[in-house]
């Protein structure tokens, strides 16, 4: 889906054009990096895309499962790195002991991350659902933005994707809370 008011260019099945550059991607081999690129995205390319760069790479897969199905959605929204920092700071909101918020998913945050899953009531579902109110308040602060114009002239109002956000969001801890009643925490 394309919009007027979305940085990331032309976009299919999730995959932006500015991202398939920023990694290099060239889909259909041609030497450049354009919308055929993006037009040639199947589902099968658009999953190996997001589990390499949004699931193994950052190490997603070494959270607890509920917690790793939550970052996992932010990173493919919003790029890992954003995902694991709004981890790191939700983390630190209920605990003493406080975690660097660099979005790296190294030892200290994934052992911190398991202590408070089992530290906390509710265990993996409560981190989670952490983690999703941290990007629930990010995406307000986004939308609170005043419009803003790009330097090629595209004006960027985030305010037109609050409600499809926050309805993504929503889902998402829907099908968290799901799980977890499935004994997947």
């Amino acid at each position: 889906m394309d919009h007027p008011s979305d940085p990331g260019g032309i976009t299919n099945r999730g995959v932006s054009l500015r991202w398939l550059r920023s990694i290099g991607a060239d889909i259909d081999g041609d030497g450049d990096i354009d919308q055929d690129d993006i037009r040639a995205v199947t589902p099968e390319v658009a999953a190996q895309l997001f589990h390499q760069h949004f699931w193994a790479a950052p190490g997603v897969h070494l959270l607890p499962p509920l917690v790793a199905v939550a970052v996992y959605d932010a990173a493919v929204n919003q790029g890992a790195p954003r995902a694991v920092r709004q981890m790191q700071a939700a983390c630190n909101t209920v605990s003493r002991d406080q975690l660097m918020v660099d979005g790296d998913l190294g030892g200290k945050t994934l052992a911190r991350v398991q202590a408070l899953c089992g530290a906390m009531g509710g265990g993996q579902l409560a981190v989670c659902d952490i983690v999703i109110t941290a990007r629930e308040q990010f995406y307000r602060e986004l939308a609170s933005r005043p419009p803003k114009r790009l330097a090629d002239g595209q004006v960027v109002d985030y305010r037109a994707f609050l409600r499809g956000w926050l309805s993504r969001t929503g889902s998402l801890r829907g099908w968290c809370h799901q799980l977890a009643a499935e004994g997947w925490a």
